[in-house]
């Protein structure tokens, strides 16, 4: 009688120590199947969500496959991407987000994340820097005539619209030509052709 509960509790035993075993060589593994992950976002107070784990800027382990990344940081429009965590190479989530509509002054208050925009972003960040930009000098204003009776021209951003371009820009005042609007823009250094302009009679 003894021999047998010796017997059932040494098969325990050696059952217990087989899962074990098996536990252990799964987990090995499976740690040798993980991925070189390089996260470089902007900006800087970026997260990146990956199957519920949060990731800043930095390098990581991670699993192999196919996983849906969600970028987002407070005050910028978020992004969601596809992402294959591949074995054969590193795989790398190099992007920015551009700030919404009541945060648009953030790249030019924070020159650091500026500079990382236009590294990650190329061409078409620094041209969307530039389109932000505009905002620091409008309206642009011109008097035609002196005095109180004078009448005023400027060109604002309208928001109430939708357009092509980041910027919907809308030129009030009497404008001899669309010309004169394109004028007034380029001289304080912006390209006219990257915003939408309409017109409204003062």
């Amino acid at each position: 009688m003894m021999d047998k509960k010796r017997l059932v509790i040494v098969g325990c035993i050696v059952m217990d120590v087989v899962v074990l075993i098996v536990y252990i060589v799964l987990l090995i593994l499976k740690l040798n199947r993980t991925v070189i992950l390089d996260v470089n976002v902007v900006p800087n107070v970026a997260k990146v969500m990956i199957d519920g784990t949060e990731y800043a800027s930095g390098v990581y382990k991670v699993y192999p496959g196919e996983a849906e990344v969600e970028i987002k940081a407070d005050g910028f429009e978020s992004k969601n991407l596809n992402v294959m965590f591949s074995n054969h190479n590193i795989t790398k989530i190099y992007d920015y987000l551009m700030p919404n509509q009541d945060n648009l002054n953030y790249y030019s208050e924070h020159e650091d994340d500026a500079e990382a925009l236009k590294k990650i972003g190329g061409d078409d960040a620094l041209k969307m820097l530039k389109i932000i930009s505009i905002k620091d000098v409008l309206p642009i204003v011109d008097y035609k005539y002196g005095g109180l009776n004078g009448t005023s021209r400027e060109i604002v951003i309208n928001e109430s619209y939708e357009c092509e371009t980041y910027f919907c820009l809308t030129a009030i005042g009497n404008f001899e030509n669309e010309n004169v609007v394109k004028n007034l823009i380029r001289a304080k250094g912006y390209d006219p052709a990257d915003y939408e302009i309409k017109y409204e009679k003062r």
